[in-house]
């Protein structure tokens, strides 16, 4: 147990925090609502005024004024409102803070100025309000932030004021269902930092004795001010050590007077004594006895329960006050229940490192149930919800037996480490658009996430799960390795591969266009438009069947997650030359790169057969140029009149005819009359010129100079298909037939899609790299749209994913999907098989709300489902607070998530049917003997109907699966089966 002095230390700590947020709450009435369309501001220019801010004496203000009631604003004298119908005195903006709210960041402010209804109502309030978080954040992180100097600026604000003020607007919010319900984690975090009076009346006293201090004393005058202003915890010790070196003799008595009242507003809570006030609050008999029973567990100064037994009581209350927070009836109720929320989670995190001492003696089993009451804290926070908190529980479940299989162990404890993501996410969800924003003139703010989860429970769950996963790798010897060191958890394999190349740590909000192909690069997140590199660390899990994972499983492309708490160690490798190794099991090595290194990389000089994109040029029928209607194709036609993804779909549309939309296929034998044109007047064709292009890149014996060229040889193509005329024949027919498939001109939507002859075949998927142009409205759109669709393969991110295995570029032909748009609610990824722990019989998944939810990377709910026994095991919750859906007009808009579980029962068993069907109904889906291959699958529900967008072949590298050194990285996970563990035991 932490002695009292620590206990109170941490509060302290705590405290200061809070109050430091009355610098910076917003006078939000006074300042433009910027809406979705704030004003453009200089960046630099921005960030130059925050950091003069910091070392300004009046911080973001220029001068104090009397605000009064009938608009006034007049000097600070000592009449100011009194005959304007009152009002109150604040720091009044300097035209640099103006300027930066214009702008829509929320900063520098005074809550006492708002009009809550005002605010309440504008559409954007929602961020303005995680604004406010944010700012809290910054000020308590960065040492004031932009009130670094301006601390003792008396008058700038008014505590008072701040208090009511802020607590008028935390009980609106907590009158509104949506707030209290879907939003909790905001709310709680709103509770966290804005003032509401908390310790208002002990304070007042005290502020009164130090005026009278002030009176008598001229040099207290910064102390008083402060104490007016910008009360904090440390308040007690600043006005002793003032006493001590700077006060007055004949003043002893009063400097220690106020030393007495600042303890006392400042002294921590007594938790048994908030839980039973908070249980007569409940509504709810059971919430009630709950809160008592734990009450009785705690009592302020520790207890002699120990702190094992304490933890759990904070961390089960904790999870009650929010699993039945309505259960408190009035607005106030609920503000009291946060406010004791916020002490509980202090006392947990305070626990930590109790506990964390005395894990040398407990044993296992004792160690994962504080697994289990960390989680719910977390829960109690609203970084997990009520899923993931069950989830977490049944992963536990199968543990509480004397000797445990060790592959149950360990699988428990792998999935116990995805609480750490979950929680992430949850953050990710709420404040990521708020955190990017901002970030923009103030880059510590992309720590808030980071730092709002070591300062929690999390702390706790993380090192036990550390440390179990730990004790059960060394009973192997089983581990994963960085840099020389072992490393028990904090890495996940995600696609198994071996790669050598200089390490680069990427930060986040950076643009990735250049980066180097031949490079190893830690990224923030895994991008739709990321070029081809030869190793992808990922901070977080990201989604594991987005197009970039997909293709780098195709490719043999080592893919690892690792935890932000390793991020200092890849740092310290940044720029190093690193070899990267991800076995089939998941196991990862980042080792540096040496001589020791280079016989293993020999064999891979030359590109073995399978990676080669097996392209047959020998079967296309260019002779076909009519369109095709899509229901026409079927999976023969592939690589003869277009692409696998239309004749793929035509063998689906007949299967599936209600569930595939009407489409139309511009062939390959159209595209390639165009690649007869001359690329200019009296030049070569634009087939010929390609086909030169080509050849002169390969000669050259020069790597810059080959680069350049083909750079220069693609934008030149790129530019000519864009500004193609399509000429009225073609027009014409297009125009006819887009009318009988689909309707009248603007009657609806269409998706116009790349379909190559060198993607989904059975060696590469090619999944992403060409373009699509989502719901085209209006016929002139839709030539548009073909022009950019047959430009596409030129780009350079498409043409170094797919040249880098491929002997001849100029094998290329393009054929275009047009097929009908179906707005869908929610969509994703179906493999039908398991790709994160190869367990038979399991289908993987990956789905977000809205269009094209999970192939971009988003952070999407996945899910293994079963279809012999309809069960679900839960991955990871969609985490993106924004969805596009389809507009009537054209194009896509974003609007917000609606969050929570976005596949619903019926819905995962649609998909395991179809997944249980598709091999039976789709030849490519079977092999020599018949047997199910695995498939991958684009799919969308609209109001529960299924709506099916694509079906290929799912390619993982062979040879990366039997590359030698890579299992060798596997071979103690056979011994796995047999070994038992006693939970009983000290680890």
């Amino acid at each position: 147990m932490i002695g009292d002095e620590q206990a109170r230390g941490s509060r302290a700590s705590f405290l200061t925090a809070v109050v430091l947020a009355l610098l910076f709450i917003s006078a939000l009435n006074r300042g433009a609502a910027w809406g979705e369309n704030p004003p453009e501001l200089d960046q630099e220019q921005a960030r130059g005024w925050v950091a003069d801010m910091k070392d300004s004496q009046r911080g973001p203000f220029k001068r104090l004024r009397w605000f009064c009631a009938d608009g006034e604003i007049l000097p600070p004298d000592p009449h100011g409102c009194a005959d304007h119908g009152g009002g109150r005195q604040h720091g009044e903006w300097s035209e640099e803070t103006q300027a930066l709210r214009q702008a829509g960041y929320e900063l520098a402010t005074v809550l006492a100025s708002l009009n809550i209804q005002e605010f309440l109502s504008r559409a954007d309030y929602a961020s303005a309000l995680k604004q406010m978080i944010l700012e809290h954040y910054l000020v308590a992180a960065d040492d004031g932030w932009i009130y670094r100097r301006a601390r003792f600026y008396r008058g700038a604000l008014q505590a008072q004021d701040e208090d009511a003020s802020g607590r008028a607007l935390l009980l609106a919010l907590l009158d509104r269902r949506e707030w209290c319900a879907d939003s909790f984690l905001v709310l709680r975090e709103a509770v966290r930092s804005l003032p509401h009076g908390r310790w208002q009346g002990p304070l007042t006293e005290a502020r009164s004795l130090a005026a009278s201090i002030e009176a008598r004393d001229e040099g207290f005058a910064d102390l008083r001010a402060k104490l007016h202003g910008t009360p904090g915890p440390e308040d007690a010790q600043l006005v002793r050590d003032y006493a001590l070196h700077l006060g007055q003799l004949e003043l002893l008595v009063d400097y220690e007077r106020l030393v007495v009242m600042l303890q006392d507003v400042y002294r921590p809570i007594k938790l048994r004594e908030g839980l039973e006030s908070l249980a007569a609050k409940a509504a709810d008999p059971g919430l009630a006895a709950s809160l008592r029973a734990e009450a009785t567990l705690l009592d302020g100064d520790g207890g002699d329960g120990g702190a094992a037994e304490r933890f759990a009581a904070v961390a089960r209350a904790m999870a009650a006050s929010r699993r039945d927070f309505e259960a408190f009836a009035t607005a106030e109720d609920r503000l009291a229940a946060l406010d004791l929320s916020l002490d509980l989670e202090a006392e947990a995190y305070g626990l930590t490192a109790e506990l964390l001492r005395i894990r040398a003696t407990a044993n296992r089993a004792e160690q994962l149930v504080w697994l289990g009451q960390a989680s719910q804290a977390l829960y109690g926070m609203g970084l997990l919800g009520s899923r993931e908190l069950d989830a977490l529980r049944v992963s536990l479940a199968g543990l509480d037996a004397e000797w445990v299989a060790l592959t149950t162990y360990r699988e428990a404890l792998g999935y116990q480490e995805r609480a750490s993501d979950w929680a992430a996410r949850s953050l990710h969800y709420y404040f990521s658009q708020d955190v990017e924003r901002f970030a923009q003139i103030e880059p510590l703010a992309e720590r808030y996430a980071q730092e709002r989860l070591r300062a929690s429970p999390l702390a706790l769950h993380a090192a036990v799960c550390e440390a179990l996963l730990s004790d059960a790798d060394r009973t192997l010897g089983l581990s994963h390795w960085l840099a020389g060191q072992a490393v028990s958890s904090g890495l996940r394999g995600l696609n198994p591969g071996l790669a050598r190349g200089v390490l680069r740590v990427h930060p986040a909000g950076k643009p990735l266009s250049a980066l180097e192909s031949e490079g190893i690069h830690v990224l923030a997140a895994t991008t739709s438009d990321l070029p081809p590199v030869a190793g992808i660390l990922t901070l977080g899990m990201g989604n594991s069947l987005s197009h970039v994972q997909l293709l780098a499983r195709n490719l043999g492309i080592p893919n690892a997650a690792v935890d932000q708490a390793l991020l200092p160690s890849l740092a310290a490798l940044n720029g190093q030359r690193v070899v990267l190794a991800v076995s089939p099991g998941g196991r990862v090595r980042l080792e540096r790169d040496g001589p020791r290194w280079d016989a293993l990389f020999a064999p891979q000089e030359q590109a073995p057969k399978d990676f080669l994109i097996p392209a047959d040029t020998g079967k296309l029928e260019l002779g076909v140029t009519e369109l095709v209607p899509l229901g026409h194709l079927v999976a023969d036609d592939a690589g003869r009149v277009a692409g696998p993804k239309a004749c793929n779909l035509g063998e689906l549309k007949a299967a599936f005819p209600e569930a595939v939309s009407e489409g139309l296929v511009i062939p390959f034998g159209a595209y390639a009359q165009i690649l007869e044109r001359p690329v200019r007047p009296g030049g070569p064709s634009m087939r010929e010129f390609l086909r030169q292009g080509y050849a002169l890149a390969r000669g050259m014996r020069d790597g810059q100079a080959r680069q350049k060229a083909e750079a220069e040889l693609l934008a030149e193509a790129r530019s000519w298909f864009e500004s193609l005329e399509l000429g009225p024949e073609f027009t014409e027919r297009l125009r006819a037939a887009m009318e009988q498939r689909f309707g009248p001109d603007r009657s609806y939507g269409v998706f116009v899609r790349s379909d190559t002859n060198v993607e989904d075949l059975p060696g590469f998927t090619g999944a992403g790299l060409n373009k699509t142009v989502p719901n085209v409205v209006g016929f002139d759109k839709v030539l548009d749209a073909i022009r950019k669709v047959w430009a596409s393969p030129f780009s350079e991110r498409a043409y170094g994913w797919r040249q880098a295995h491929m002997q001849d570029p100029s094998g290329l032909f393009v054929s275009v999907l047009i097929q009908q748009t179906v707005p869908v609610d929610k969509s994703g990824v179906l493999v039908t098989t398991d790709i994160h722990g190869g367990r038979q019989g399991r289908i993987s998944v990956a789905v977000n709300e809205g269009l094209g939810g999970a192939v971009d990377g988003q952070l999407a709910e996945e899910l293994c489902l079963e279809p012999a026994t309809g069960q679900s095991v839960f991955l990871a919750p969609a985490a993106e607070p924004f969805k596009r859906v389809a507009l009537p007009t054209g194009d896509l808009d974003k609007l917000p998530c609606a969050g929570g579980m976005v596949l619903t029962q019926a819905e995962e068993q649609i998909l395991c049917e179809l997944a249980e069907s598709a091999p039976r109904r789709f030849r490519d889906l079977r092999g020599q003997n018949g047997e199910a291959l695995p498939a991958d699958m684009e799919f969308g529900f609209l109001n529960g109907r299924l709506a099916l967008f694509q079906i290929r072949p799912f390619v993982t590298s062979e040879t990366a699966r039997r590359n030698a050194f890579l299992l060798s990285m596997d071979k103690e996970l056979v011994a796995l089966d047999s070994a038992r563990v006693n939970m009983r035991g000290t680890p």
